[in-house]
């Protein structure tokens, strides 16, 4: 591997700093000693990285995760995950994950954004028909389920992650209720 372009991605909810042999080699976000000071940060694009010309080396990672209750209240795993291989492969891989999801996001999000003015429009010129505003909430709850649960592949800010999956948690409810009641 000495020499060889390697590529590096961490999963993480907090912040972190990566050493290679004591010299930085990536900082994600700003690790601090309390959560006031630190600044969390995700990054799920590739960074590149190669092994100097050394017997041995030693990868170091300084992390903080001050607000992991936040995230273990909502189901979300904390820590940090690391990830090294080969950077053909892992951008090839986030290319084609930006470019799926990003096509799964827009149309599931479109269609149940267009069924929903649709029926609200029906609603709006037929009201005693009550079905069509049930399903009108219902598609909106429906809307807001497939964009927080695509959208969180695409942010930096851990923090985020947490609103967005109280949107998907609400998104669920008002699609399950308002779905039933159609």
């Amino acid at each position: 591997l000495l020499n060889y372009p390697l590529a590096f991605i961490s999963y993480q909810t907090g912040a972190s700093e990566i050493y290679l042999n004591g010299d930085p080699l990536f900082t994600y976000g700003k690790v601090g000693s309390s959560l006031e000071d630190e600044e969390p940060y995700s990054d799920n694009i590739p960074r590149i990285f190669t092994f100097p010309a050394k017997e041995e080396q030693l990868i170091a990672v300084r992390y903080s995760n001050f607000g992991w209750k936040d995230f273990e209240e909502v189901n979300i795993q904390t820590g940090f995950y690391p990830m090294a291989g080969s950077p053909e492969q892992f951008i090839s891989n986030r290319i084609r994950q930006v470019r799926g999801l990003s096509i799964y996001q827009v149309g599931f999000f479109t269609l149940s954004l267009a069924l929903a003015v649709i029926h609200l429009l029906l609603f709006a010129f037929y009201p005693k028909s009550k079905d069509n505003l049930f399903y009108s909430i219902s598609m909106l709850g429906f809307a807001a389920l497939v964009y927080s649960s695509f959208q969180y592949q695409f942010l930096n800010e851990p923090d985020k992650i947490i609103l967005l999956n109280r949107i998907n948690a609400t998104g669920v409810t008002i699609a399950a209720v308002f779905g039933l009641l159609t």
